[in-house]
């Protein structure tokens, strides 16, 4: 059963097997940019999507940048961290930075959103709902089998604190983790990432959206995206 009828499902819910991207908004004077995986996909890579992005917005000329995290569920955020820190001094005054967020928003999604909104402050404004987890979670899981029974167990080992900056804990992802603190990642990977792109502590008071814009039953049946009106409503100087 089709919960759409042909041509009016929302732009963020079609296409959904490609993990990332882009289409021309000149209504917002903008481009739209949406990520559901932190992954390299088929077509290309992330970063390669990220960088097409930001030159596509310079060739056309559009002042706006909104990206789309509702349905970013993770993945490897080493893939996007250090472009997206960068968006924000990107993207000048008066242009603006919309990020939309929903409770799918997920693991290195919410990552993601933390980076944008560290760098970018009060010029980066979230726009829908609160993401799927809190300040401070667990992720990258580990599988464990039980000696008797050949049960298989996962468990979340790396700790991801976005509130306070991993100062007062040794179990966190080292990309995020203090410089030279012990951290919860594998030596081989504390090296590669220590040699190569190094760590980047995230503290923030929040991630709750700056704009509520929650997409009801009935906002999805009848083809609406709120999110995207609310942004064209900030954009307008006011709000619905």
């Amino acid at each position: 059963m089709k919960i759409f009828p042909k041509g009016r499902a929302p732009w963020p819910l079609q296409d959904q097997e490609q993990p990332f991207r882009w289409r021309d908004a000149p209504e917002l004077d903008g481009i739209v940019a949406e990520i559901r995986r932190n992954v390299d996909g088929k077509t290309g890579k992330i970063a390669d999507f990220l960088a097409e992005v930001e030159a596509a917005r310079v060739r056309l000329g559009r002042k706006n940048l909104v990206l789309d995290m509702r349905f970013n569920t993770g993945g490897n955020l080493m893939l996007t961290r250090d472009a997206l820190s960068s968006w924000p001094s990107r993207v000048k005054p008066p242009g603006r930075l919309f990020v939309l967020e929903s409770p799918i928003t997920f693991s290195a999604g919410i990552v993601d959103v933390a980076y944008l909104k560290q760098a970018g402050g009060d010029r980066v404004t979230l726009v829908g709902e609160a993401p799927g987890d809190r300040m401070m979670f667990f992720a990258d899981q580990q599988q464990v089998t039980l000696p008797h029974s050949g049960l298989m167990l996962q468990s979340a080992t790396q700790r991801y604190d976005l509130q306070n900056g991993c100062k007062a804990y040794a179990d966190c992802f080292v990309g995020m983790a203090q410089p030279s603190s012990a951290t919860g990642t594998t030596p081989v990977l504390v090296a590669t990432i220590d040699k190569g792109k190094g760590r980047k502590p995230v503290a923030l008071k929040t991630l709750e959206p700056d704009i509520a814009a929650p997409w009801s039953i009935d906002d999805l049946l009848k083809g609406r995206d709120p999110g995207m009106a609310a942004v064209q409503a900030a954009l307008a100087g006011q709000q619905e």
